[in-house]
């Protein structure tokens, strides 16, 4: 029974070794495509293919990367390899690459490949690339059109995907619920309609179509994920967890779930897992400020004030926002560095100036370094704009400074 044993791991540990090596090489590709450096992101790609000359996966992103850099023959190579595997999903990827080489027969036959297939692209998005614009005025290009290749149904779901991106909330919620009136079985509009109340800041309705959406198309990772964003909003933490632990079960090389998930697991004072997932995400997203700051904020929960401070340093390189130079201020008040402390918290309210609480912990740190007049400033504006707790203050430092003045 050992030696059975020993012979299955010898078996098992290179294959998973294998793929958690090509899932690092894909994650390294898509931060480097996300940061527009297409050249290493076709790097790792490459590497990942080496490992596995079956996932459709990778050809799809090293051909949108090659499209990236105008390489388009090295696109359409790899295009190709994912037609052979799945037909038609990359049928638009294919007609956009010919009509960038000028090539206007080919691209239209895969554009009608992709207009007769599962993957269809709504007509708004077609009409609208930038790729088919030498030819718009070709007959080949009219004679698409000519034909109805919509139904009522899909370019309704267009139009309410149109509204909720210009922000016509309360107009796309109206559309789609004319839908599910004869469709009551369309996941897509009651997806949408939980989009559009989620932005409509609705988070009860979204909830609740979502979960629609959810029992016809179980599969859909990205129904959770969205669902989780939602039971977030409304400090159901637990929910989110569930939810966003379920799409990773359904697509565990989306990144971007395991940032939701640290961001549930810090809401719910679980701080080692949400180290543990921030810092996953960041090993390949190293510049998203977001995961940087949300870093930051579980050192400075676990009192690991240094590493606090070295991620909101980081943060700040990135992106300038209030409740950064805020996060850092309230850090190096911990740390008793109140000159550095009173710096941040100045910044913080030159970006936002009606923050009562910021004024005072200003004031704190001024206390601290003996700035009695310059404290009892802040501890006004912060009862001002109704940081009642300064009051006590007012009274047990201030009174005096205002005597002789």
């Amino acid at each position: 029974m050992k030696l059975f044993l020993k012979i299955l791991l010898l078996i098992i540990i290179p294959f998973f070794s294998i793929a958690q090596t090509e899932n690092d090489y894909y994650f390294k590709a898509c931060a480097e495509y996300k940061y527009k450096n297409y050249r290493e992101a076709v790097n790792n790609l490459d590497k990942a293919i080496e490992l596995n000359k079956n996932n459709t996966d990778l050809y799809l992103k090293r051909g949108n990367c090659f499209y990236a850099l105008h390489q388009y023959n090295n696109a359409i190579d790899d295009f190709m390899k994912v037609e052979k595997i799945k037909p038609s999903l990359s049928s638009y990827n294919l007609a956009k690459c010919f009509a960038k080489l000028n090539m206007p027969d080919k691209s239209t036959l895969w554009l009608n490949t992709n207009l007769n297939s599962r993957y269809k692209i709504a007509k708004n998005r077609i009409k609208l690339d930038a790729a088919f614009k030498s030819f718009e005025k070709n007959e080949q290009w009219k004679k698409i059109w000519s034909k109805d290749r919509y139904t009522k149904t899909e370019i309704q779901l267009s139009y309410s995907t149109y509204l909720i991106k210009i922000k016509e909330y309360d107009k796309a919620i109206e559309n789609l619920k004319s839908i599910i009136l004869s469709k009551t079985r369309s996941y897509i509009a009651y997806s949408l309609l939980g989009k559009a109340y989620f932005y409509n800041n609705d988070y009860k309705n979204s909830i609740y179509y979502y979960t629609k959406a959810i029992k016809i198309k179980t599969t859909n990772y990205q129904y959770y994920s969205q669902r989780a964003q939602a039971y977030y909003k409304i400090n159901k933490y637990k929910k989110s967890l569930t939810d966003i632990n379920r799409a990773i079960e359904l697509n565990s090389t989306e990144l971007s779930l395991y940032y939701d998930k640290a961001l549930y697991e810090f809401a719910l004072k679980d701080y080692e897992k949400a180290s543990n997932d921030a810092q996953f995400y960041l090993k390949y997203f190293y510049k998203d400020y977001d995961a940087l700051f949300l870093c930051g904020q579980i050192c400075y929960e676990q009192k690991d004030y240094l590493n606090a401070l070295l991620y909101f340093n980081k943060t700040l390189k990135l992106h300038v926002d209030a409740k950064y130079f805020v996060a850092r201020g309230n850090t190096y008040l911990k740390t008793k560095t109140y000159k550095y402390a009173e710096h941040d918290y100045a910044m913080a309210l030159d970006l936002n100036p009606r923050m009562g609480n910021v004024y005072f912990n200003k004031g704190i740190a001024r206390l601290k370094q003996g700035n009695i007049k310059g404290a009892c400033y802040d501890f006004i504006k912060a009862r001002n704009y109704g940081y009642m707790k300064a009051d006590d203050y007012l009274r047990r430092y201030c009174l005096d400074c205002f005597e002789h003045e």
